[in-house]
């Protein structure tokens, strides 16, 4: 059995393990570049969504160094590896028992603030050592648009993905709103966001992800 190896470039409130022939990325990545080499330097990456990257430039590098480098890169689509949704696909929409489907309603709701609460690993750390301003923008790196995509990167993401799995397609066209209703204060991502996604063929799909899910 190969030994783990320590990525030491991390912060260690999120650092992983991995090895040679498979790493997984922490939060820190989308900023840093560090994605990129991980495809380079292993066999196997295995990210979750909202660790590939920050922005769509640089999923792309990340994608053209899997390539380049004859890496086999995986993002971990959550509804991909459910056993409930792998069989309504085979059983119901693949087999057509559905029929023509126009519509699809998706929501990740729930109750709460995403806030973390931590204490500093001792009195005088510095988190500007791995780029935070603060020991708060370290510990709740979703809640900064620096860091972060928000509701639509870390659950969206999922839901859009079964969709187009199960559609056989990807939007053609998207309208979105969102803001902060709930938990206005020291934080800049949305905890509402509200999305209306336009497939080919006249179909849409509906998403919602709302952290005030008091029922």
């Amino acid at each position: 059995m190969t030994r783990a190896r320590q990525l030491e470039s991390v912060p260690p409130r999120t650092r992983n393990t991995g090895t040679p022939s498979s790493s997984s990325a922490p939060s820190p990545v989308r900023t840093s570049g560090v994605g990129a080499g991980l495809v380079a330097a292993a066999l196997i990456v295995s990210c979750s969504t909202y660790l590939m990257a920050w922005d769509l430039e640089s999923c792309e590098r990340m994608r053209a160094a899997a390539l380049r480098n004859d890496r086999v890169l995986e993002i971990g689509y959550q509804r991909h590896h459910n056993p409930m949704y792998q069989a309504a696909y085979d059983g119901v929409v693949k087999a057509g028992v559905l029929g023509d489907i126009y519509h699809v309603r998706l929501a990740w709701h729930r109750n709460g603030s995403w806030r973390r609460k931590a204490e500093r690993p001792s009195p005088d750390y510095d988190a500007s050592q791995w780029g935070y301003p603060t020991f708060d923008h370290l510990i709740n790196w979703r809640l900064y648009w620096k860091y972060s995509q928000g509701l639509m990167a870390e659950l969206c993401s999922h839901q859009v993905n079964a969709a187009n799995w199960f559609l056989g397609s990807s939007p053609e066209a998207v309208l979105a709103s969102g803001g902060l209703y709930r938990f206005p204060e020291n934080r800049e991502v949305y905890d509402h966001v509200y999305v209306t996604f336009e497939y080919p063929g006249g179909r849409t799909a509906v998403f919602s992800s709302i952290e005030s899910n008091f029922t």
